[in-house]
């Protein structure tokens, strides 16, 4: 099973070579998809969810290494786009690794690891980054429902761009090394 990312590189899902997963490949993909499976006036992409998190990570005073698990903690749509949650569990995969059946979620759950080891960020993804994420939900309401502007924009290049400024800035004070 392959995908091709932005710059025409085939990538194996249950074999993902190193060379594929990069911060900037991960922001551009993430800043054009869109979240709720674009029902809503305003759409707002993965990545800018995904700073948004941060965002709120930041103000609970989190770590930086949280808040860098935070700003992945989606970066399997990057290569698989994002499947609204209710479908995650109902949706099933055939595993070629292990010649099973696994649910989309599982799927989705193996994939993310593997991201995070190339990435070198600090698995598996703490109880507060999803304790956030699903609090996250009401800060968009108002975004998505048109009655305020995001504080990132709605150009996918710009989103990127600082979903890519924000990974240098938090993998920097992580002592990660930034994968361009």
């Amino acid at each position: 099973m392959f995908c091709k990312t932005v710059d025409a590189i085939e990538m194996n899902y249950w074999n993902l070579s190193p060379y594929i997963v990069t911060v900037p490949r991960i922001a551009n993909a993430l800043a054009r998809i869109n979240r709720y499976a674009g029902h809503w006036v305003q759409p707002i992409s993965v990545a800018r969810h995904c700073l948004s998190l941060v965002d709120t990570l930041k103000k609970q005073h989190c770590p930086a290494g949280v808040q860098l698990q935070g700003l992945f903690h989606d970066a399997a749509e990057a290569y698989t786009q994002d499947i609204p949650a209710p479908l995650k569990d109902r949706l099933h995969v055939f595993d070629e690794r292990t010649n099973e059946m696994t649910t989309y979620r599982g799927f989705e759950w193996r994939l993310l690891e593997r991201i995070y080891c190339q990435l070198h960020i600090p698995w598996p993804i703490p109880l507060e980054v999803w304790a956030a994420d699903d609090g996250v939900y009401e800060k968009e309401l108002p975004i998505i429902r048109g009655h305020v502007r995001s504080p990132y924009g709605n150009d996918p290049e710009t989103v990127g761009f600082v979903f890519i400024n924000r990974a240098e800035i938090l993998m920097h004070e992580c002592g990660v090394p930034y994968v361009s």
